[in-house]
């Protein structure tokens, strides 16, 4: 069973919609799709992907860039994330990364 996916920006105007299978990662999900979003690494180091999690249930390895106040500001990797059920994450609308001063953790 598939999950509707959902891109939004900050106001939750929707910007784009799609399915998710199960295993599936948000960003191959979207890129199957034709939506674009930012991507990096796709292995969860780079916070390229950053987007902030609006409604859903999803699973995020542990071991990404991620640091605990960001996870507790709901922000999440769309490249490692996947979906168990129907889902909205805020992204930015230009295709950018949702916070461009994430983008290079190495310097935090």
């Amino acid at each position: 069973m598939t999950h509707l996916v959902l891109l939004v920006d900050d106001a939750d105007r929707p910007l784009a919609r799609f399915r998710c299978a199960p295993g599936q990662t948000v960003l191959d999900a979207a890129v199957a799709a034709g939506v674009v979003m930012p991507a990096g690494c796709r292995h969860g180091a780079c916070r390229t992907c950053t987007a902030r999690l609006r409604a859903g249930r999803i699973h995020m390895p542990d071991g990404t860039a991620m640091t605990p106040e960001l996870l507790a500001d709901h922000l999440v990797l769309p490249c490692v994330t996947t979906v168990s059920s129907d889902a909205a994450f805020q992204v930015d609308p230009d295709g950018g990364p949702l916070t461009p001063e994430l983008v290079r953790p190495w310097t935090d």
